[in-house]
């Protein structure tokens, strides 16, 4: 109620998630504490619920994991987002953070194989670490990248506070080569005062989009 009639709109939401464990209860409990949230998510007409499916260590093989979830608790998660009107939006980390799902390619193909419902998104901060190019990881996910975070590339804060590091023309690029019409959300660090970083960081984002 609160959005409607203003400039407002919710893009993703996402909150910790856990689908590798050993125990099918657990996991099958995993999935059903996020169907009322894609109920909600769609009917605010959002773009979907950012799902990364292990953090730490997995207490499945990984290619167990990857069946699994597949073919069971992300393709359930994903028929109802479908049924919503939205997705879930997977998410792709660094091996500090997972061993399981780490570049954005992976996540397309996971997605493609899901089918309807499930989508992918980049994050600059782990492709950072993770991806050889930028823009080959987003042309990779084409129609299945459904949104896109960003940080400065050392410390993880407001784009531009890492000076030079923080360059984002060759992921614009690759975005603008597959149409992209969605999100650039940022997701990271910020100081209290605020103004004139988010400023600076508007401003650089928008001149190196141009540049793209």
């Amino acid at each position: 109620e609160s959005l409607k009639n203003r400039k407002l709109f919710l893009a993703t939401a996402c909150g910790g998630s856990q689908f590798d464990r050993l125990d099918k209860a657990k996991n099958d409990a995993e999935v059903a504490r996020f169907m009322p949230v894609l109920e909600v998510l769609g009917e605010m007409k959002s773009v979907g619920l950012i799902i990364c499916p292990a953090r730490g260590k997995p207490e499945m093989g990984l290619k167990e994991l990857r069946e699994d979830f597949v073919k069971n608790t992300g393709r359930r998660l994903a028929e109802k987002a479908a049924k919503c009107g939205t997705t879930i939006v997977l998410e792709p980390l660094q091996r500090a953070e997972t061993p399981f799902l780490r570049q954005v390619a992976d996540g397309a193909k996971m997605a493609q194989e899901i089918g309807p419902g499930c989508t992918v998104m980049g994050d600059f901060w782990h492709m950072t670490w993770e991806e050889t190019s930028d823009m080959g990881a987003f042309i990779s996910a084409g129609k299945y990248l459904q949104h896109v975070h960003v940080a400065s590339r050392k410390n993880r804060n407001i784009p531009g506070t890492d000076g030079e590091a923080d360059n984002y023309v060759e992921g614009f690029r690759g975005l603008k080569m597959i149409g992209y019409d969605k999100y650039v959300s940022f997701e990271c660090g910020c100081p209290e005062d605020r103004e004139a970083p988010i400023t600076a960081a508007l401003q650089l984002l928008r001149e190196q989009w141009e540049q793209a």
